[in-house]
């Protein structure tokens, strides 16, 4: 979007006003399910310095203990992103003409995913989904290769990688 307005205005000496909000439309969606998807990978921004020097029993408290008040401020967040949202419903964006309350809606959704994810992360370890749901799920993979050289793929979580012959892609 952002390339067809460069285009646009130096070629063709013409704007398209919506390709800007566009832009920033995805690029606050991408960052917030990119920051859910950390909180659920354990890979967020932290300050580790206490809880590195504590070991065992204690190192699982303060865990369990930072993910709860990381909860409690996202259901915050949540409760008064969803406020903020449901009261910009009627303002609409310039050039797309949706209500900000949509783009807005993107603070409350980021903060129910985190939470699911950091409560699916403390509940239970991956193999332990996995043999619940009689499966072998991968829940954040990246690709090895791409198109005729695919080769396998990345697990985050479990951070492994599993690569295939031809037959098997």
């Amino acid at each position: 979007t952002v390339f067809s307005e460069v285009v646009g205005r130096n070629l063709f000496k013409v704007s398209i006003p919506a390709t800007f909000e566009i832009s920033i439309v995805l690029l606050v969606f991408t960052a917030f399910i990119a920051a859910a998807a950390a909180f659920g990978q354990d890979a967020h921004f932290k300050v580790v310095d206490l809880s590195a020097r504590l070991t065992g029993g204690k190192r699982r408290i303060a865990r369990l203990a930072t993910d709860f008040f990381s909860i409690v401020f996202l259901l915050v967040l949540g409760y008064f992103g969803l406020k903020l949202a449901l009261s910009q419903m009627d303002q609409p964006s310039a050039s797309l003409k949706i209500p900000y309350g949509l783009i807005y809606l993107s603070m409350p959704i980021f903060a129910a995913l985190s939470v699911i994810l950091l409560a699916i992360r403390n509940l239970a370890p991956p193999d332990e989904i996995d043999a619940r749901l009689h499966a072998n799920i991968m829940i954040l993979q990246i690709p090895m290769g791409s198109h005729d050289s695919y080769i396998g793929q990345i697990d985050l979580l479990r951070e492994k990688a599993y690569t295939y012959t031809e037959s098997e892609v």
